[in-house]
């Protein structure tokens, strides 16, 4: 696994393992980088809790990992997310994905 920048403009986010403790390994080893200028990014904390809808009411807690970067001491919120959850979402995949779906249908009557 290589970590990388991915987003679009103004949106950086850097796409690494879904499991905390190989994240953990590589900012250990120093193998993560910033999504912003490429020098290595080290831990720093955590963010802020959040909390993430699904279907049925059900509600995911999260607490996503934070990273420093060495050279230009950018902060950036590593989403350790499951696949279940988009980033910078409210509402998990499944709920977007079907308001998507009813609106498509809605806008084709």
């Amino acid at each position: 696994m290589v970590p990388t920048a991915a987003g679009g403009e103004g949106c950086r986010v850097l796409v690494v393992d879904e499991d905390p403790a190989q994240v953990e390994r590589l900012l250990r080893r120093g193998r993560l980088t910033c999504p912003g200028c490429s020098d290595r990014a080290a831990g720093w904390g955590h963010a802020r809790p959040r909390r993430v809808r699904d279907c049925f009411g059900a509600v995911l807690r999260l607490r996503p990992r934070r990273v420093r970067c060495v050279d230009c001491s950018a902060t950036h919120v590593l989403l350790l997310l499951p696949e279940m959850v988009l980033p910078r979402r409210a509402d998990a995949s499944r709920v977007v994905g079907a308001g998507l779906v009813d609106d498509t249908r809605r806008r084709k009557v």
